[in-house]
C-alpha cells in the first residue's frame, strides 16, 4: 500500500505596490507558505516526482507583470528547496520581439530492484545481512535436474546488488528559451527561434547477467551526468491565401559519465559456451551513446472556397551514433556503425461544404532506416555436428544446426526498425443538435518491418460532444481497433512442450559426467542423448506476442459549472484487448483490461485563491509469455 499526504498553506499574499512602478502599469503577488509530506511506504513508489522529505519546510513563490509604451512583461518565481524550483521571463516588444523563458528544477527519485522476487517459495531465501559486501541472493537447496535433487548445486539463481540500499535518483534541469522576431516593413514574415537544454545528474540502477543470463542476475549503480541540447530556428511567411513554414532542428546529446563496466563471473566447465566471460576482463555494458539529430520540416496550408483548407508536410531526420566503433568481446565481433534515417509526407484536406458538416481526409508515408550490422561469431562449441545434429535428434527436441536460419557467419542482421508505414483515414463531424456534435472515423494503419512482418491495424471511432445543459459538458468515445497480425516474437515456444519435457527425461544419462557432461547426468552437445541448454532453444518453432488483435476503448468525461467558482468534473475509461495466442501450454487467447476512473472539485474562493481536490483509480490486468528452455536449474 503506498500513501502519500501534502498539505500547503498560503501564509501570506500581498499585492506588489509601485515598487517596480511605472505609473501603476506594474502589479505582482508574493505567496509564502508552508508545504508537509507524510508517506507510508517507499518513497521512490509513493512520491516518484515530489520533494519526499517528511515534515514540513516553507514555500515561497511570486509574479510580476505588466505593460509600458508597448512593452509587456511577465515574471514569475516558485522556490521549495534547491533541487525543487523553478521560474519563467515573458517579454513581448510591441509584438515585433516576443521571447518565452522557462526554468525548472526537481529530484526524480528512482527504484533500486533488489533483484528478489518476494513469493512464498521454501527454495529461495534472502539473506538478512545483505550487504555491498555481501550482495548475493541464491537458493536455500540444491536444486533439481529431471528429479535428482542437490545436482546442480547452491549456485543455481544467484543475484549480485551491489548498489543494495543506495539511494537512487536524477536531477533534472530544462532551461527553454522561445524567440519570435517580426521583420519591420515585411511583417508577414516571422523568424522563429528556440533553444532547449535538458541537465539529468544522479545515479540508476544499471543491470546485466553474471555469467548465464537466465539465473544470474547482477545490477550496480550507475552515475548520470547527461546533456540534451536543442536548436531549432525557422521562419513562417503569410502570403494571402498560403502559408510557408521551414524550421531547422539540432539535437545533441552527451553522457559525460563513464559507462558502467562488469567482471564477469567464470562459467566453469561450460567457459567454452559463453560469449563473455572472466577472461574478458572489465566489459562495458548499458552505455548510452553520444549522439547528434538533424530535422528538417518543411509546412504548406492553402486556404481554397468552400470553408476548405488543404495541408501538407515533410520531415527528413538524421540521427548519427557518435560512439559507433566495432566490438570486440569474447567470441562475438559486431561491425557496428550505426545511424537512422526518418522521412515523412503527409497531407490533409479539411472542408465545411454545408453549414452541419465538416469532413476530413489524411494520408501520411513514412519511412524509417537503420542500419544493418555484422555479426561474426563462433559456434562449434555449441554445435559441433551442425547440420547433420538433425539426424540425431529427427523430431528436434534438441539439437539440430545453430545456423539454421541464416548462411552461417559472419552474419548481415538486419535493423527491427527499419520499415514503412502508410496512414490513411477520414473524419466527418456533424452538428446533430443545438451545442452537440458527433464525430465519426476511419483509420487504417500498413506497417511493413523489412524484417519481413507486415500488420495492418483499422480504427473504427464514434464519439459525441455535447452542451445541450448550459453549465454541463459532455464527452463521449468509442473506438475499435481490428490488428491482423500483430508484431511477435519469432520461434518463441515449444509445439509440445510435455513432449520436449518428456524427451529431455529420457535422454539423461546417469553415468555421464564432466568433461563429456558438464554436469553429471546431462549429456554434452553433439552426443545422441544431448540435453543441454545451450542447444536447446533451437527447438523452439512457434511465435509468442502480447500484442492484442482486437481492442475495445471506452472514454467518458463530464465537466459541471455549480457556481462561476466552483467546477467538477469526472472521468471514466476502460480499455479491453484481446490477445491471440496459437502455442500448447499458453491457451488459446486472453485479455488484457485497464480501468481508470477520476474525479475533480475546483474551488476559487478568492481570484488569487484556488483549491483542486482530486481522486482517481487506476486498475491494469496483463499478462506476458515467456517460454524458457527446460534445463537445470
Amino acid at each position: 500500500m503506498k500513501r502519500i499526504a501534502q498539505y500547503t498553506i498560503l501564509a501570506l499574499c500581498l499585492a506588489l505596490v509601485p515598487v517596480l512602478s511605472w505609473a501603476g502599469s506594474t502589479t505582482g503577488s508574493v505567496g509564502i507558505g508552508i508545504q508537509g509530506v507524510d508517506i507510508d511506504d517507499s518513497r521512490e513508489g509513493a512520491a516518484e516526482y515530489l520533494t519526499a522529505e517528511q515534515g514540513g519546510r516553507p514555500t515561497f513563490d511570486m509574479t510580476v507583470n505588466g505593460e509600458q509604451n508597448g512593452v509587456k512583461y511577465d515574471f514569475g518565481m516558485n522556490f521549495l528547496n534547491e533541487d525543487d524550483l523553478g521560474g519563467s521571463l515573458d517579454l513581448d516588444l510591441k509584438r515585433y520581439f516576443r521571447t518565452k523563458n522557462s526554468y525548472q528544477k526537481f529530484k526524480h527519485w528512482l527504484e533500486n530492484d533488489d533483484l528478489v522476487n518476494y513469493n512464498e517459495d521454501p527454495d529461495f531465501k534472502f539473506p538478512a545481512g545483505m550487504t555491498e559486501k555481501d550482495p548475493y541472493y541464491m537458493a536455500a537447496n540444491g536444486k533439481d535436474v529431471f528429479g535428482k535433487p542437490g545436482v546442480m548445486g547452491y549456485n543455481i539463481a544467484v543475484a549480485r546488488n551491489t548498489s543494495w540500499g543506495d539511494d537512487l535518483y536524477v536531477v533534472r534541469d530544462e532551461f527553454v528559451s522561445e524567440n519570435e522576431f517580426l521583420l519591420p516593413g515585411a511583417e508577414f514574415i516571422k523568424i522563429h527561434a528556440k533553444y532547449r537544454m535538458e541537465q539529468r545528474e544522479g545515479y540508476e540502477q544499471t543491470k546485466t547477467l553474471s555469467k548465464c543470463g537466465g539465473c544470474h542476475l547482477a545490477a550496480d549503480k550507475h552515475k548520470i551526468d547527461e546533456k540534451t541540447q536543442d536548436f531549432q530556428i525557422g521562419a513562417t511567411a503569410h502570403l494571402g491565401l498560403v502559408t510557408l513554414d521551414y524550421t531547422f532542428l539540432r539535437r545533441t546529446f552527451d553522457e559525460n559519465a563513464n559507462a558502467p563496466t562488469y567482471n564477469y563471473m567464470s562459467a566453469g566447465s561450460l567457459q567454452k559456451k559463453m560469449a563473455i566471460d572472466a577472461s574478458d576482463g572489465e566489459v562495458i555494458y548499458a552505455a548510452t551513446p553520444d549522439s547528434e539529430k538533424d530535422s528538417h520540416i518543411i509546412k504548406a496550408q492553402v486556404a481554397l472556397p468552400m470553408n476548405t483548407a488543404v495541408f501538407g508536410s515533410y520531415v527528413h531526420t538524421e540521427i548519427d551514433n557518435n560512439d559507433a566503433q566495432s566490438n570486440n568481446v569474447g567470441d562475438v565481433t559486431i561491425s557496428d556503425d550505426p545511424s537512422f534515417d526518418y522521412d515523412a509526407y503527409a497531407m490533409r484536406v479539411t472542408s465545411s461544404p454545408i453549414s452541419f458538416m465538416t469532413m476530413s481526409f489524411k494520408y501520411r508515408h513514412e519511412e524509417l532506416d537503420a542500419d544493418d550490422v555484422t555479426i561474426l561469431f563462433d559456434d562449434s562449441a555449441y554445435d559441433p555436428q551442425g547440420r547433420n545434429s538433425q539426424v540425431l535428434d529427427p523430431s528436434l527436441y534438441g539439437l539440430h544446426g545453430y545456423s539454421e536460419e541464416h548462411d552461417g557467419w559472419p552474419r548481415e542482421r538486419q535493423s527491427t526498425l527499419s520499415r514503412d508505414i502508410d496512414t490513411y483515414g477520414a473524419e466527418f463531424k456533424f452538428k446533430v443538435f443545438k451545442r452537440t456534435n458527433l464525430l465519426v472515423g476511419w483509420e487504417r494503419e500498413e506497417e511493413d518491418v523489412d524484417v519481413e512482418w507486415e500488420t495492418t491495424t483499422d480504427i473504427y471511432s464514434i464519439a459525441l460532444n455535447s452542451r445541450l445543459v448550459k453549465n454541463l459538458s459532455l464527452r463521449l468515445q468509442y473506438s475499435y481497433e481490428d490488428i491482423d497480425d500483430p508484431f511477435a516474437n519469432e520461434h518463441a515456444a515449444y509445439t509440445n512442450p510435455q513432449a520436449m519435457l518428456d524427451w529431455l527425461k529420457a535422454t539423461v544419462d546417469p553415468m555421464c559426467g564432466p568433461p563429456a557432461c558438464s554436469v553429471k547426468g546431462m549429456a554434452g552437445p553433439g552426443s545422441p542423448k544431448a540435453a543441454e541448454y545451450t542447444v536447446m532453444y533451437n527447438s523452439r518453432q512457434i511465435d509468442l506476442t502480447s500484442e492484442p488483435e482486437k481492442a475495445h476503448r471506452f472514454k467518458a468525461h463530464a465537466s459541471y459549472n455549480i457556481t462561476p467558482r466552483i467546477v467538477a468534473s469526472g472521468h471514466f475509461q476502460y480499455d479491453l484487448e484481446e490477445v491471440k495466442i496459437d502455442a500448447p501450454g499458453h491457451g488459446n487467447t486472453f485479455d488484457k483490461e485497464m480501468l481508470a476512473v477520476g474525479a475533480d472539485l475546483f474551488i476559487a474562493p478568492l481570484d488569487n485563491l484556488t483549491f483542486t481536490l482530486a481522486y482517481n483509480y487506476l486498475d491494469m490486468e496483463d499478462q506476458a509469455f515467456l517460454s524458457a528452455v527446460a534445463y537445470g536449474g
